[in-house]
């Protein structure tokens, strides 16, 4: 029996042994988390900081997304506007151009048979003064 008593009281010691270790091992991992949930928390505040951030930079770049494509409508509609003026004139200038293109060969013929109408009146008078005042200038 006395075998047994000590047989039983190595084994509690062996267990007393082992809670001690359990418990000091229990302190450390709780330490442990107490660390990590620290880091967690720490983290999860960055994160959340940076979130915040990145929402208001995103706000802002829409914003500024947004007025530069009212820009580039407005600048578009310029354009437009400009280009349509510019058609317009030019079409002006074409119809323009081609009245004086036309007036100008209207001239041109004018000249043409007045010319030749001259000609013809100067070879009925060969001897005529204003003939010869005119071949001297």
């Amino acid at each position: 029996m006395k075998e047994e008593l000590k047989l039983l009281e190595e084994k509690i010691n062996q267990f007393v042994q082992l809670c001690h270790h359990q418990r000091t091992e229990n302190i450390q991992l709780s330490e442990q988390l107490a660390e990590i949930t620290s880091e967690n928390k720490d983290l999860s505040e960055k994160i959340n900081g940076a979130t915040n951030r990145l929402d208001t930079e995103n706000i802002k770049l829409r914003e500024q997304l947004a007025e530069a494509a009212n820009e580039n409508k407005d600048l578009s509609e310029k354009i437009n506007g400009a280009t349509d003026r510019l058609d317009t004139e030019n079409t002006k200038l074409r119809e323009q151009l081609a009245e004086a293109t036309s007036e100008n060969k209207n001239l041109s013929e004018k000249i043409s048979g007045a010319t030749s109408r001259l000609e013809a009146l100067l070879t009925q008078f060969p001897n005529s003064p204003i003939i010869n005042n005119i071949s001297d200038d």
